[in-house]
């Protein structure tokens, strides 16, 4: 039987063991993880293998040569330019033959039954089957929902943390017949989960998802690579030293300690949760929790903190302290008796920041987030875009400032035209985006010593999860060079702010003379002055309206003090819009269910953001009321005007309704909760898991191990009830 192994990665989240070597060459117990792989494919009965190429190609096949010496028949494939996971296998095409072929991932460490997998495939006449594996933490993996009769019925790429609603991950292991590669097209890239698998659903392909009980781990970052070791050591000894270590007497091994080839351990030393590959530890060292490579170097007393690693050629010198997370680029050199408390990287950097689930970057200033790191950003997403990109950068001042300045010269840098933006705050940065016709917007701010990064695309809408996954690979991206003939200008745009208020008033000013209110806020207060409305101190019997920091949200005080809720703004929102007969409006994905009862009484049609696609999409770009602070306060204040009426007048006009939160913590995952949820109630799977019944809506999102839930319905008692219930049904689905 024939087998691929995708073995082209360079593992940029894997540095710096991936420096100097291809990811599937980093050594688990003294072999190369392919080496592990091509043996189980051999025990499993599958021989001819063909191994795609193109990081450092030359190491895998001088290392492994035609395979004879495994007892296999190797081949190898070298890719010239990305092709993608299923355009590397349509490249594979002669090797492959009339047969159907086992595609295997060279980046997981695995224990499985390849041939039973193969048989199942081969047994449901399956056009495609994949591989899928339960996890605890699936938010990094493509995830996939399967029927009662293991057929695929959606996949979900890597999503973000409001998407997470299986546990079944895609192991990127796949048995696929000769129709699946007559639909990849020659010499283009294209990826099997993110493209093809998806397309083949729609068209009603046959697609089978097979769960596996055997060990898969994917080893994607050096904590991952940590596990994989502990996990295939001896579970009586878990400890691990090769014939070809030596340890001097008086050292303290283990629990967890893995002492490969080449590796010298000094005497008095304590070493524990800790992989030795070939290094040289002196006198007297406590290692903990680190990774020390080939040919390193640690002289002795020295401390290496949980979370360190000690690259190739590295040097430590003696009575020196490495902290926790400190990373030593190859070859670097540290004089003895320092104190490092940050990474050495050469130039490189060694921060791999994670986008929320609200598409922003967070981080310490100078120590995560830098200019250095803003720069590379920039010149690395300008680099894979179309050449005639336009980007806009904007800061609440100080060092936020630096960095959207050096994001822009990362994009000049890359030949593309940037915009630097006087913008306040980020609600204007994503307007000006959107009304200049922009690619992306960025907004720095500054949050005590924390910098928060927000993207935005053309719509002005936070970027996509694709989008935010290449910002994250661009982070540990080698430095991008470029030209000095592809410099771009830079140029200044003013009065963002005043271009803001104006089309949020959208209206002629007469209509806001005469209306008075409390603002708190500069902003607000300087947008509403300019328009005719009269400002004044907040006094009982007067209503109030604040803008969010970031000027995405507006809150609101009526007249008797009540605080409106966000629904409640946002059903307000819907009458105004729609009571004049008809039309339409788009409001979050998040809105309550009862601005979807009252957009239908006043004959409207409601579209929301995430479910409704392209259309919502572009009816906001056009309107965005709901989701732009200064939009929805003159929206609210255009009608109160036009009417001579107050908030609390208002607030009558729209359905009563009551919300419940509760929360439910499992020992299990949040994400086999929701899936449970999924395959029992007729779901809406946008963002969580969204249940409607005549009593009310749920919404349900996880996080960790908590389930929240919220609850909506026509009285508060209704709303608990209903609460409490899908309480105990998580509860029914947690036992069983």
């Amino acid at each position: 039987m024939k087998a691929i192994i995708l073995a082209g990665g360079s593992g940029t989240r894997l540095r710096p063991l991936s420096l100097t070597r291809p990811k599937p060459m980093v050594r688990l117990l003294d072999k190369p993880l392919l080496e592990h792989i091509i043996l189980l494919l051999r025990d499993n009965g599958f021989d001819e293998i063909c191994v795609t190429l193109q990081y450092l190609p030359g190491m895998v096949k001088d290392y492994f040569g035609d395979g004879r010496s495994l007892g296999v028949f190797l081949e190898y494939r070298t890719e010239d330019k990305p092709l993608g996971t299923a355009g590397c296998v349509k490249a594979c095409s002669d090797f492959i033959g009339g047969e159907d072929v086992l595609i295997v991932s060279g980046d997981a460490a695995c224990r499985l039954d390849f041939k039973g997998f193969y048989d199942k495939h081969i047994g449901a006449g399956a056009d495609a089957s994949l591989l899928l594996k339960r996890c605890l933490e699936p938010m990094e993996y493509g995830l996939v929902i399967t029927d009662k009769n293991e057929r695929i019925t959606s996949f979900i790429e890597k999503p973000s943390e409001d998407r997470v609603y299986s546990d079944l991950v895609n192991t990127g292991i796949y048995a696929v017949g000769k129709s699946v590669l007559d639909m990849i097209p020659e010499n283009k890239a294209v990826d099997f989960g993110a493209e093809l698998f998806p397309r083949m659903l729609r068209e009603g392909k046959r697609l089978y998802g097979f769960e596996t009980e055997g060990y898969w781990n994917d080893v994607g970052s050096c904590a991952a690579y940590l596990k994989t070791s502990f996990d295939f050591l001896d579970p009586k000894t878990k400890v691990y030293i090769s014939d070809a270590a030596a340890v001097q007497p008086g050292s303290r091994l283990g629990p967890n300690a893995v002492i490969c080839a080449g590796s010298r351990i000094g005497s008095g030393c304590d070493i524990r949760d800790s992989v030795i590959d070939g290094a040289l530890i002196g006198t007297g060292c406590v290692v903990t929790g680190a990774i020390v490579c080939p040919g390193a170097v640690v002289g002795d007393r020295c401390v290496i903190s949980e979370g360190s690693v000690i690259a190739d050629g590295a040097a430590v010198g003696p009575d020196s302290y490495i902290s926790e997370a400190v990373r030593l680029w190859p070859k670097v050199s540290v004089r003895a008796g320092s104190r490092v408390m940050r990474s050495i990287t050469d130039g490189k950097n060694a921060y791999a920041p994670i986008f929320s689930a609200k598409g922003t970057l967070s981080g310490e200033a100078v120590c995560d987030i830098n200019p250095e790191l803003a720069l590379l950003m920039g010149m690395s997403k300008a680099k894979a875009t179309r050449c005639g990109a336009a980007y806009l950068a904007g800061a609440d001042g100080g060092y936020a400032s630096v960095l959207a300045g050096s994001f822009l010269a990362g994009c000049r840098a890359a030949g593309r035209r940037a915009f630097s933006l006087d913008s306040p705050i980020a609600a204007t940065a994503a307007f000006a985006g959107r009304a200049l016709g922009l690619d992306m917007t960025l907004f720095a701010a500054m949050h005590g010593k924390s910098v928060v990064l927000s993207f935005f695309d053309k719509n002005g809408l936070p970027i996509p999860r694709k989008t935010q996954r290449d910002i994250e690979a661009a982070c540990l991206s080698e430095s991008v060079r470029a030209g000095a003939e592809d410099c771009a200008d830079l140029a200044d745009i003013s009065g963002t702010f005043d271009m803001h208020a104006a089309a949020a008033a959208g209206l002629k000013n007469t209509l806001l003379e005469g209306l008075s209110l409390s603002a708190r806020g500069a902003m607000l207060e300087k947008a509403l002055k300019a328009y005719g409305i009269n400002i004044l101190p907040y006094a009982e019997g007067r209503m109030e309206l604040a803008l969010s920091a970031d000027g995405f949200e507006l809150t609101a005080l009526d007249e008797t003090g009540r605080k409106l809720s966000y629904g409640e703004l946002l059903c307000a929102l819907v009458y105004v819009e729609l009571s004049r007969g008809g039309g339409s409006i788009v409001l979050p994905y998040e809105a309550p269910s009862a601005a979807d009862a009252l957009a239908s009484s006043l004959g409207g049609t409601l579209y929301r953001l995430g479910r409704d696609g392209d259309k919502a999409a572009e009816e906001w770009s056009l309107k965005p009321l709901a989701s732009d602070g200064l939009f929805l306060a003159f929206a609210l204040c255009g009608w109160l005007a036009e009417n001579k009426a107050g908030l609390c007048d208002l607030a009558a006009r729209i359905p009563e309704f009551h919300t419940a939160e509760s929360e439910y913590r499992t020992n299990a995952s949040t994400a086999r909760l929701l899936k449970s949820f999924a395959r029992s109630y007729q779901a809406e799977l946008v963002s969580g898991v969204r249940i409607d019944e005549e009593r009310g809506s749920v919404r349900l999102s996880g996080r960790g191990s908590r389930l929240k839930i919220t609850a909506e319905s026509r009285s508060m008692e209704a709303a608990r009830e209903l609460c409490d219930e899908i309480r105990r049904k998580a509860a029914e689905y947690d036992r069983s």
